[in-house]
């Protein structure tokens, strides 16, 4: 059985996730902010060094500024 997924237009779902990257020739975890607006299939990354309230906060006022817009609710 198969249940499509509605999401409507203006909410958001917001997450950390975690990688191994190569800077500079070293192996590091790095983790990254990501916000997803499902509706349009739209999202924004950007990677930190620490998950963090400030990574949280910048993550957000980032991603806000790439979509042009504040979503009405972020999950």
């Amino acid at each position: 059985m198969f249940v499509p997924l509605i999401y409507p237009p203006g909410h958001a779902q917001a997450d950390f996730g975690e990688a191994l990257v190569i800077i500079g020739g070293v192996e590091q975890k790095a983790y990254f902010f990501a916000l997803d607006l499902p509706h349009s299939d739209a999202s924004k990354m950007r990677a930190y060094p620490a998950v963090n309230t400030e990574a949280w906060l910048d993550g957000h006022v980032n991603a806000f500024a790439f979509f042009g817009a504040v979503l009405r609710s972020i999950l």
